[in-house]
């Protein structure tokens, strides 16, 4: 059982290792940050990303991100590719739907839309022109 536990160890120390190489590299061929994609772009003057939830599905967490976007709140997803990447990490490591900090209030009507249903498609509706 030890054996295992070691491999599990020195697995996700080179995985994080690898992972640290990567975006350093990145980093260095790209001078301009750019967003994720479909990640809304920073701006200074809206203050700081602030997390607004967290979700255990990365599913879950775009789905939000589109919401609060449609509603006219800038969101980004965070962690979604290291939950992916490391899926048994998944329960300890939650994707973070984030918005700027002076859009905060907004955002959470947008939530509580959100869990009211109000971006919700009718079952009942013919698609058929």
């Amino acid at each position: 059982m030890e054996s295992l536990a070691q491999f599990h160890w020195i697995f996700l120390k080179n995985s994080f290792t690898l992972s640290a190489l990567w975006c350093k590299a990145m980093s260095q061929t790209n001078n301009d940050w750019s967003p994720m994609h479909g990640d809304s772009p920073y701006d200074p003057a809206q203050g700081d990303w602030q997390t607004l939830v967290t979700f255990f599905s990365p599913t879950e967490a775009y789905l939000l991100r589109g919401c609060l976007q449609a509603g006219g709140v800038p969101a980004v997803v965070a962690d979604a590719n290291l939950v992916q990447t490391h899926s048994l990490l998944a329960s300890a490591i939650p994707v973070r739907v984030m918005v700027p900090e002076h859009r905060f209030a907004e955002a959470e009507a947008v939530v509580a839309a959100f869990q009211r249903g109000d971006f919700a498609l009718p079952d009942d509706e013919d698609p058929s022109p």
